[in-house]
């Protein structure tokens, strides 16, 4: 499917995103300040990890108040444990969630594969903290975020099988952006859950492939291409 210029933020590591607001247009990309939010994925917390947890959200809380940024984003994996949840973990997160909308953080959270029972569901173990504060906000499919004065929106979408409802969901979601939301889809950043696979091979396969985005991304560089002709003599 073709999303056009649509960017794409996915599995970003732990608290090292930040949503830098443009000071120019969008096809100038020379000067950037002032982070807007912090996206974050994959805690995957467990008994055994609380106070690692409570450690690296109070990390992301000081992050935020060094760099004036209000909004933080969690896009999947909160939790670990698909099948069930042991209620430790569960009162850490609700005690982290109370803990960052105290510091005046609006938190927005997006279910990842770890965090249903049922992987085609709207609702995972995320939503149990649903209206528990007014800052808090958990996604169903997608939610798109806007800021004042600022040339893009992100979209947050929850994860969905990719071999299941995902992609039926994203057509949906950029017909939403297009014709519901009038987004020109350059302004977009797509924040997924997702893993798609585009080649699967072992060591000596990837040197013959003929798949043209494997080969346009791996063998890009002059020096891989002649490694990869020298392999075909």
């Amino acid at each position: 499917m073709n999303l056009g210029h649509l960017g794409m933020i996915a599995q970003v590591p732990l608290i090292v995103a930040m949503i830098l607001q443009h000071t120019r247009p969008l096809n100038k990309f020379k000067v950037m300040k002032n982070p807007i939010a912090l996206l974050s994925n994959d805690w995957h917390i467990v008994k055994d990890n609380i106070a690692e947890f409570n450690a690296n959200w109070d990390e992301m809380i000081a992050v935020c108040k060094k760099y004036d940024v209000s909004d933080v984003v969690i896009g999947g994996d909160m939790f670990t444990a698909s099948a069930s949840q042991r209620l430790p973990v569960l009162l850490a997160v609700k005690r982290a969630i109370k803990k960052a909308t105290a510091q005046k953080l609006y938190l927005t959270i997006a279910n990842g594969n770890h965090d249903y029972i049922d992987e085609e569901a709207i609702e995972g173990y995320c939503h149990l903290y649903a209206g528990v504060d007014e800052n808090l906000d958990i996604v169903d499919v997608y939610k798109v975020l806007e800021w004042e004065d600022c040339k893009f929106a992100l979209v947050v979408m929850s994860y969905f099988p990719e071999n299941g409802s995902f992609v039926e969901r994203l057509k949906a979601l950029k017909d939403d952006l297009v014709n519901q939301y009038k987004y020109d889809l350059d302004h977009v950043i797509l924040y997924i859950h997702e893993g798609i696979v585009g080649w699967t091979g072992t060591k000596d396969e990837i040197m013959t492939s003929t798949n043209e985005k494997l080969n346009s991304f791996i063998f890009a560089s002059d020096l891989f291409r002649k490694v990869k002709e020298a392999n075909r003599e």
